[in-house]
């Protein structure tokens, strides 16, 4: 039983780690885009500028739920 109890222990800790790594590089990925989002030819691919701004609207509502 014990042992039982302390392999969740562990497991919850893992899970932990493993999102606080995901929301970090989600964080990161986030402040990539957010700086290419300002560059002035940006909607010079009209195609790609609305998928990078999805993906940036996508992220910040990620990290903010």
């Amino acid at each position: 039983q014990d042992i039982i109890s302390r392999l969740t222990e562990i497991q919850e800790r893992i899970q932990s780690l493993l999102e606080r790594f995901d929301l970090a590089q989600r964080e990161a990925e986030l402040a990539k885009l957010d700086e290419e989002a300002q560059a002035p030819d940006l909607w010079d691919d009209p195609q790609n500028a609305q998928k990078r701004m999805k993906r940036l609207s996508d992220l910040r509502n990620q990290i903010e739920s």
